[in-house]
């Protein structure tokens, strides 16, 4: 089945031409051996939420369907905690978790599931594409839909039968396609 323009606005996809590092809360010179790692709040009932790392906040106010920037991070394993944006980082939080990063790694840890069941997806990320091509991957983060097919208008079928939290391999596409 093709996805319609409508299914695919519900399906989060992250396209992953290139990515650079992005200034934040944790330093490169706390840092160590460098990782990098974003996120990305998939959960349509979640409110906006504060993200805290090893306890410091590093990303603030991020609502639903935003990615934010790459944080560099030391490579390792990190305490990890998703606050409602309105506690400002003091109650329980919505999710708590550790994380472990490898050293030169990229990874997007995307929120999904309702606010009772939050859960983060991990993925490595891949940023090296051929000359003239971009690069993505599609994660289903739309529960209550069905497995997708997803396409480039008017054109091939680029990933076929994801499921809800499926993360697909990465595609090469020409960058035209990507309008």
């Amino acid at each position: 089945m093709r996805t319609s323009w409508r299914a695919g606005l519900l399906m989060l996809a992250l396209a992953l031409a290139a990515a650079g590092w992005s200034p934040g809360a944790i330093s490169a010179e706390e840092n160590g051996a460098q990782a990098g790692i974003r996120f990305v709040h998939a959960s349509p009932d979640g409110p906006a939420v504060d993200i805290f790392i090893d306890g410091k906040p590093v990303f603030r106010g991020v609502s639903f369907k935003q990615a934010t920037p790459y944080q560099p991070l030391a490579a390792g394993s990190h305490e990890v905690a998703l606050y409602p944006a309105a506690a400002g980082g003091v109650g329980k939080p919505a999710l708590r978790t550790t994380l472990v990063v490898e050293e030169g790694k990229k990874v997007t840890a995307a929120a999904v599931n309702k606010m009772a069941q939050l859960e983060l997806l991990m993925m490595v990320d891949e940023a090296d594409a051929s000359a003239g091509k971009s690069k993505m991957r599609f994660i289903h983060a739309a529960m209550d839909v069905p497995k997708l097919d997803v396409a480039v208008k008017g054109g091939d079928v680029l990933i076929r039968n994801i499921s809800y939290k499926g993360i697909s391999t990465f595609v090469e596409t020409s960058r035209h396609h990507l309008h």
